[in-house]
């Protein structure tokens, strides 16, 4: 089965095509989310551009103007959400019909994409970022059709942003101790936004399987993070342990994007675990 999946990702216009369907779903998921939103972005809404862009880093504006408005209102907002939705049904489209061209929507959706990140700076989670990350990967792997060392360069970069998520995530947690003492999970589950109050009523009886349960929780991240590292046929084994945690996520959470987000990874994930590929992207730093 293994070497079946490799044989089949190591066609580039079957890695891209795969890795574009399961980011579609993942754009459209979370494009029906923020339309849920849209309402608060109404003037003086939750998200007006006014209270979400007061910090904002890069660009941010000075003072209310109609043309501030126009860009930054809730008509806008919903006008990105449909341009994205069609930037990536056009991208889809491309790779089937017209590979070539596929990168003008690869680069279109990822702008489109970027525009939510920019509006709502500081409402977005690690599925977001996933999401945005994989639809840059997309861009550099619509570049293989032209020289096929990019369609191992984006790979590469969905593989590495991957892992050093998981390591990132299970590092961050051993360094805490409300983790490492096994409170952190119970108060993320008292949470009024993401908790689970049958959970956190649990943990909060039963200190020790809050305890059994935050270590795995750090376990598992740093387990997914070493099968992927070691390649091979365990990356199936990552797969499983990834995609149970995203779907428990999802269930208990309600943070239902990170599965797709993740799901999206997979194609790519299959395809760095393989030697052969490795060794074409060290010939391409090393030529």
């Amino acid at each position: 089965m293994y070497t079946h999946t490799v044989q089949f990702l190591s066609d580039g216009a079957n890695l891209i095509l795969l890795t574009s369907c399961l980011a579609a779903i993942s754009v459209l998921v979370t494009a029906i989310e923020d339309l849920t939103i849209s309402r608060g972005l109404f003037s003086r809404g939750i998200y007006d551009w006014r209270y979400t862009l007061a910090f904002q880093p890069i660009i941010r504006p000075s003072k209310s103007t109609p043309s501030v408005d126009t860009l930054l209102g809730h008509t806008a907002f919903k006008v990105s959400v449909l341009l994205r939705l069609i930037f990536v049904s056009l991208l889809l489209a491309a790779l089937v019909f017209a590979p070539q061209i596929a990168w003008i929507f690869a680069l279109s959706a990822l702008s489109s994409y970027m525009y939510l990140f920019y509006r709502l700076p500081y409402s977005l989670d690690g599925s977001d970022q996933m999401t945005l990350f994989v639809l840059f990967a997309i861009f550099i792997m619509s570049f293989g059709y032209y020289d096929e060392d990019f369609f191992v360069l984006g790979v590469f970069a969905i593989w590495s942003q991957t892992v050093l998520s998981y390591v990132t995530s299970g590092v961050a947690k051993i360094l805490g101790p409300l983790w490492r003492n096994g409170t952190g999970l119970r108060e993320v589950m008292s949470s009024a936004e993401f908790g689970n109050s049958a959970l956190s009523k649990l943990f909060a009886m039963n200190s020790r399987l809050s305890l059994i349960a935050s270590w795995a929780v750090i376990t598992g991240h740093l387990t997914v993070a070493g099968l992927y590292l070691y390649g091979g046929p365990f990356v199936f084994v990552a797969i499983s342990i990834s995609f149970a945690f995203h779907v428990s996520v999802a269930v208990f959470m309600r943070l239902n994007v990170f599965v797709y987000a993740f799901l999206a990874t997979y194609p790519a994930m299959i395809t760095f675990s393989d030697a052969a590929t490795r060794e074409a992207f060290i010939r391409i730093l090393f030529p």
